[in-house]
């Protein structure tokens, strides 16, 4: 009888328990339910008004701004307080569902983060620009400087937004949601370089502008036509004098006007000697050799001391397509009675001067062009927010590199990606870095088309993977290029290349903890020169192109197979971007 009626309560127990169990996931799954109606309709009606957002940002536009900003943050909040409770958290291990109402939570709380955050910071500075009399300023130095931390939370916040999408799984995703998160994710992308760059030159900017008094900046022009590690020879200087964020142009020379041959008194590490013989040190428009643009600033540094007597403060190194987005901002301009704007400014300044000028008149065409622009840029009404929006993607392709003799704020440079080839190859432990140099003494880059290719494997038994760097070079210089073009383009073959052929050597740069391995060109051994800089292995090889050849160079290197889940790459600016694409890496 005992036993019987122990059964009995057991079974009460059971029933109770399952009972229970029931109601509780019955109450789970409305709770959930409910929640994720809501999430979804709130982030279907973020997602509608990022057009507005986008819209706004790209006509400059504080007000339209603010209103579209404000009426997605309404969504975006409740989306994220929505998703962000206990309850929501513990169902998204399930499957199927799980992924959804995850991809839901990070797509709110990321979006509510980045209007908090990154919307507040941006139209406070547009409306802050737009409210000052910048007195023909490039920008408001004080200003500037406290936007700095703002901006910097900003930027802070997109980089985690871009990695939580990435992050995502979306798979399983139901296709609204998918495409919400897409519209989102491209929303942070398209805005994180941007940011980015207001974030850095909040950071450095004043200084370097003359808030704390007068600064003396030396400003390089690299030739991307004769490549270099850092983008190409450096065919102009300029001193340009900063006070408070006014600027003036005071000195210009072009590298013929410097006393070539004779080093200045900087050291050249051996390695690079290794690699390039004694050219980085005895001639000034090969200083941006190296991948080290703190090098290429002290050697240009003394360059320009020795030449004019005064050390500059700071050292800033651009290319002509940051010249090209200048003139997006101010629009053509005239240069001797023709009109220089951004998509004629290679043409102009690169192409047609060898061919139709000597190399004195060329010199001093492009000294004119430097100076009209930069008369516009400091004497015209110019949104700064558009200047440096307009500067942004140069900044991030390497395309604008920054050094300062005052330690306090180099550091923060080597922080960003105006550090130069080698800063951005060091931000990260899985970055393999490409730098080019011409071994053909002319300006034949603009017959060099690049591709890269980057790929990994895991094939010893140790559990190191093999990293495979691929280069496929093609020259599309014309068949008669030695009879066609001019000798200052084709080198007349003073370097030892025929006219007409390209030489190039190409130095691929490996993580700390990378160890080199083989280099084959177009399938046969290579004869690479191996070395270490800075605790990074490096593998340079040299090819020589005739019209129309091609060739492809693959670099091999072992590395630790965490560092090679994800091989990034990053090269020297070109005048044209290389497609860079995903490689299979067989084992043998």
């Amino acid at each position: 009888m005992a036993s019987a009626s122990m059964h009995t309560r057991l079974r009460r127990v059971w029933v109770t328990t399952g009972v229970l169990a029931l109601l509780l996931a019955t109450g789970v799954a409305a709770w959930v339910g409910v929640r994720a109606v809501m999430v979804m309709t709130e982030l279907k009606a973020a997602s509608a008004l990022t057009s507005d957002v986008r819209a706004a940002l790209e006509g400059r536009d504080a007000a339209a701004m603010r209103d579209a900003m404000d009426a997605v943050e309404v969504h975006a909040a409740a989306a994220a307080r929505a998703s962000s409770d206990p309850v929501w958290r513990g169902v998204e291990f399930l499957p199927y569902l799980g992924p959804n109402l995850a991809g839901a939570r990070v797509a709110s709380v990321q979006l509510d983060a980045a209007l908090r955050d990154v919307a507040g910071a941006l139209l406070d500075l547009s409306e802050q620009f737009s409210a000052s009399d910048e007195d023909h300023r490039v920008v408001d130095v004080a200003m500037l400087r406290t936007a700095a931390e703002p901006l910097r939370t900003a930027a802070e916040t997109l980089h985690n937004a871009s990695s939580e999408f990435a992050r995502l799984d979306r798979t399983d995703l139901i296709p609204p949601l998918a495409s919400g998160i897409d519209q989102l994710d491209e929303m942070v992308r398209s805005l994180a370089p941007t940011v980015q760059a207001l974030a850095d030159t909040s950071a450095i900017g004043p200084a370097l502008l003359g808030a704390d008094g007068e600064r003396r900046i030396l400003l390089m022009v690299q030739n991307p036509t004769e490549l270099r590690s850092a983008g190409g020879i450096v065919s102009a200087f300029a001193e340009v004098r900063a006070v408070d964020g006014h600027l003036t142009l005071s000195t210009q020379r072009s590298s013929a006007d410097f006393d070539n041959g004779r080093a200045v008194d900087i050291a050249i590490p051996t390695e690079l000697t290794k690699m390039f013989g004694g050219e980085i040190g005895h001639f000034v428009m090969n200083t941006t050799m190296t991948d080290d643009f703190d090098l290429t600033a002290r050697l240009s540094s003394a360059w320009w001391a020795r030449a004019e007597g005064a050390v500059p403060d700071a050292v800033v190194s651009v290319d002509p397509l940051v010249l090209a987005a200048l003139l997006e901002v101010t629009g053509p301009l005239e240069v001797d009675g023709q009109e220089l704007s951004s998509a004629n400014v290679i043409t102009r300044l690169l192409v047609d001067p060898y061919i139709e000028l000597s190399a004195d008149q060329q010199d001093d065409l492009f000294q004119r062009a430097l100076a009209v622009v930069f008369e516009a840029l400091t004497t015209s009404d110019i949104d700064p927010l558009h200047l440096l929006d307009a500067l942004a993607q140069p900044a991030a392709d390497g395309r604008i590199s920054l050094w300062s003799a005052h330690a306090a704020e180099q550091d923060l440079i080597v922080t960003t990606p105006l550090g130069g080839l080698a800063v951005r190859q060091q931000s990260a432990p899985d970055i393999f870095s490409i730098a080019f140099n011409d071994m053909t003494g002319a300006k034949m880059g603009t017959f060099l088309d690049v591709a890269v290719s980057v790929g990994s494997s895991v094939c010893r038994p140790d559990g190191f993977a093999d990293v495979v760097v691929g280069v496929t070079l093609t020259s599309t210089a014309p068949a008669d290029s030695a009879e066609t073009l001019p000798g200052r383009m084709t080198g007349e073959g003073l370097a030892g290349i025929a006219p007409g052929d390209i030489g190039t050597l190409v130095t691929v740069t490996g993580p700390r903890g990378a160890f080199v391995g083989a280099v084959r060109v177009d399938g046969a051994p290579g004869s690479p020169v191996d070395t270490t800089l800075a605790g990074a292995v490096q593998l340079t090889e040299g090819v020589v192109l005739g019209p129309g050849q091609a060739t492809v160079i693959e670099f091999h290197f072992t590395v630790p197979s965490e560092l090679a889940a994800s091989p990034r790459i990053v090269h020297t600016p070109l005048l044209i971007e290389p497609e860079i694409t995903e490689r299979k890496v067989v084992c043998p």
